[in-house]
């Protein structure tokens, strides 16, 4: 038993011994006065009163034990239950310790998400600030383009008042043109009839006369067919206010020619032949340059880019973050002419290569061009000055012929036709769009970006396609899903050489170049 409860039931046993005794005082005796003697009957009566008194009073005390001992065992209960509750307390003290941790760390984020979309707001309302200036500036840009629109519809009304003239003055050639037709052949009739009678009187020139007159007559006939094939092409040349000033012009000089011719049919048979061919050769001009001038149709362009396309497969390694980056592309292109010199088209986005990429050396570049079964290997690729993202691979004379493909020409005069034939995917999608020039970057067209849908469904140009003129020549590339560039000018910024070890010949530095004069170009460009 503890020491402690021992010496409480002690100090009560005592308490109740002291409570239940009674004190009696002695009657003071004088001073001197004999002290009295009692009698051992007494003294025997008072010891058993004394046990009585102590049996009573242990049997009190055994009674106030048990009590006691009844209220220990309730107070122990109790002293349970308040360490029970002491030990849910420490461990809820010890949650609600974690808890306010948690909570001091959520309040320190809170305070740093605080302070940084404070910093956010400040950005965004600089480029609230910065885009509310930019609208101005496309506000006046706009306005401007309202004026020059209004301009532009004064001038194609004025077009439109000049080819109504041109029309008029077309049919009026071509009723002259057909009544020195039948005038030139009235003569000639009369000519021949007359040469035919000198034939009959001069018989020794009869067999000459005889040749020169079948000749005579093949050339009219072929003149004659000649004719109608103008006359059917000259209706699709109506279209075009440029061909109609050309064709005006010819005529009348086909006409003052025929009068000329008319005049000399008096000289004899053997300058009427030759008048005849001269005629001929003009005619089959007239009927080449109306050929040159006729449009094509996507289904016809479409054909002849399938049948002339080359494939190009170009692949590269390089160092990356964690581990060497490879890529491969192969796309379908075609080969282009300029003044004697042969390229294979690409778009930087056609090649493993990419402006945006960390500016770190290649590793090695290969790369093909290929018109099965004949391929050749890539020496370098080529960025064009005009625009970075056009890269060029020269192919030589002899290579180009043994890949036995057309070098499409590049078109001279881009505005001829209103619209182009776009062919982009490897041919898997082709369309007729129309484009507008942009004065102010006189170097691209504008096409249109709304989904259109003329011959094969509806798509959009995509950054890549190729963009040819519906003469069947090429007119460029999409630099991105806007632009077009127009090329006409080959002069090469810089060169990247495939087949060695690219990291002697600073490609990362050549691209990085090639970003920086990217983004020097207008942002509608980019």
């Amino acid at each position: 038993m503890n020491k402690t409860l021992i010496l409480i039931i002690c100090d009560f046993l005592l308490l109740n011994l002291l409570a239940v005794t009674q004190w009696k005082k002695e009657p003071t005796r004088p001073l001197g006065s004999p002290v009295p003697k009692q009698s051992v009957g007494s003294v025997a009566i008072q010891n058993q009163d004394l046990m009585e008194l102590m049996r009573i009073s242990l049997q009190d005390e055994r009674a106030s034990r048990d009590q006691l001992a009844a209220r220990l065992r309730f107070v122990q209960s109790d002293l349970n239950i308040v360490e029970d509750s002491l030990a849910q307390s420490q461990t809820q003290k010890g949650k609600m310790e974690r808890d306010l941790a948690e909570a001091q760390g959520r309040v320190q984020e809170m305070t740093q998400k605080f302070a940084a979309s404070t910093e956010l707001e400040r950005k965004t309302a600089e480029r609230l600030a910065k885009i509310a200036s930019d609208l101005e500036a496309k506000k006046i840009e706009a306005e401007r383009q309202q004026k020059n629109l209004t301009e532009l519809e004064k001038q194609q009304v004025a077009a439109r008042q000049q080819m109504e003239n041109l029309n008029a003055a077309v049919k009026v050639a071509q009723a002259e043109k057909q009544l020195i037709k039948e005038t030139l052949t009235e003569q000639y009739q009369r000519e021949l009839e007359a040469k035919k009678a000198e034939a009959a009187r001069q018989a020794a020139l009869l067999a000459e006369l005889d040749k020169q007159r079948t000749s005579a007559l093949q050339t009219a006939q072929a003149l004659n067919a000649s004719v109608a094939v103008a006359e059917a092409e000259k209706k699709v040349l109506r279209e075009n206010l440029t061909d109609l000033r050309t064709e005006v012009q010819a005529v009348r000089q086909e006409k003052a020619r025929i009068e000329d011719h008319a005049t000399k049919l008096a000289t004899g048979v053997g300058q009427l032949a030759s008048g005849v061919g001269q005629l001929a050769a003009k005619s089959s001009e007239l009927t080449q340059e109306i050929r040159d001038n006729r449009p094509l149709n996507a289904n016809q362009i479409l054909t002849d880019y399938l049948s002339n396309r080359i494939e190009t497969v170009i692949e590269g390694t390089r160092p990356g973050i964690f581990s060497q980056v490879t890529r491969s592309r192969e796309v379908s292109t075609v080969l282009v002419n300029d003044n004697g010199r042969i390229y294979a088209l690409l778009h930087v986005l056609d090649t493993p290569l990419r402006f945006e990429d960390l500016p770190v050396d290649w590793d090695i570049l290969s790369g093909v061009v290929a018109h099965p079964p004949k391929l050749f290997s890539i020496p370098a690729l080529s960025f064009l000055a005009i625009d970075p993202r056009i890269v060029v691979i020269s192919v030589g004379a002899e290579q180009a012929a043994q890949l036995g493909v057309r070098a499409y020409p590049t078109t001279r005069v881009p505005t001829k036709f209103p619209e182009a034939i776009l062919v982009g995917k490897g041919g898997r999608y082709y369309g007729e769009v129309e484009f507008r020039i942009d004065p102010a970057l006189p170097q691209y067209v504008r096409m249109k970006t709304k989904i259109f849908s003329r011959i094969f469904g509806e798509f959009s140009p995509s950054t890549g396609d190729l963009v040819f003129a519906k003469s069947g020549e090429l007119l460029g590339i999409m630099v991105n899903r806007e632009y077009c560039v127009v090329l006409n000018n080959f002069a090469t910024a810089r060169d990247i050489r495939l087949g060695v070890k690219n990291t002697d010949d600073k490609t990362g530095v050549k691209l990085r170049e090639m970003k920086q004069r990217l983004n020097r170009l207008p942002l509608a460009l980019q």
